[in-house]
């Protein structure tokens, strides 16, 4: 009777197991050159379900990319534009600010994006950030160290 019981529990479990599971992903993509350093960060939760006899999947993807300027302001060139750009192979975002004088300037810029039920970046790929001042474009390529 004991070991009857011990199999139906195990049963029960195997199926809750099976019937939804959820994978949380955390990936951190990295650059720098001698004025800027990006970060750009996933956080994504994907769930897998079973219901009616049909597997459903289903996510919820948080993006947000950080531009740190290494210098300080008062060694940055005048600006009158800048623009801040990325691009992965599943989607890309873009700020773009005006200046009367460099005081506006910031240290740090902050890009954020999420989606449901949409595509999450690959862990191996690189991801390219575009920093653009005045039509002088600097390029950082970011990486996942972790793959």
């Amino acid at each position: 009777m004991k070991n009857s019981l011990n199999m139906f529990l195990l049963f029960v479990l195997v199926i809750f197991i099976t019937g939804c599971s959820a994978k949380k992903i955390n990936y951190l993509y990295i650059g720098e050159n001698d004025r800027w350093k990006a970060e750009y960060k996933v956080n994504a939760t994907e769930t897998f379900s079973k219901r009616d006899s049909t597997l459903h999947y289903e996510n919820n993807v948080n993006n947000v990319l950080t531009v740190t300027l290494k210098k300080e302001l008062s060694e940055m060139p005048k600006v009158k534009h800048m623009e801040i750009s990325y691009e992965t192979s599943v989607s890309s975002g873009k700020m773009s600010e005006d200046y009367d004088d460099i005081s506006q300037l910031e240290k740090r810029y902050v890009l954020r994006s999420g989606n449901s039920n949409g595509a999450i970046v690959r862990n191996d790929e690189a991801i390219k950030v575009t920093i653009n001042l005045d039509g002088n474009i600097e390029v950082i390529e970011l990486s996942n160290n972790k793959k």
